[in-house]
């Protein structure tokens, strides 16, 4: 509930600061002024990244909590050995945000890259 609340909280500049630009030709171009543009890159990172981060750090305790655990029933094998299984055994949770990331990326460069147009005779 929090997160929602502070996730819609970040978006709503968007609605407040959008200014729309008529033209001749009964398009509408959407405009931003160089603060709001930079604010809205900078949230859309945060927004890419932190979940990012948050996954692989969750990924890598649990890892190590499991590996610590299987330790102490196990004193024979060493703790590297039995971290290593614990990565085998789990790199589908290492993988699966590191593939996200790579999806995503190209809709990060795509808001870095935007630019508005000044009407449909420009695409």
């Amino acid at each position: 509930m929090i997160l929602s609340i502070l996730v819609a909280s970040s978006l709503i500049h968007n609605s407040i600061y959008r200014k729309l630009i008529g033209e001749t030709n009964d398009d509408d171009q959407e405009s931003y002024s160089s603060n709001v543009r930079f604010y809205n890159s900078l949230i859309h990172t945060i927004h890419f990244i932190i979940p990012f981060i948050i996954n692989l750090c969750s990924v890598i305790i649990l890892i190590k909590k499991k590996a610590n655990k299987q330790k102490h029933f196990n004193e024979k094998q060493s703790y590297k050995t039995i971290l290593l299984k614990q990565i085998r055994k789990h790199k589908h949770l290492i993988v699966s945000p590191i593939v996200l990331v790579l999806v995503g990326i190209p809709r990060l460069v795509f808001i870095f890259i935007s630019k508005c147009m000044n009407s449909s005779n420009d695409s």
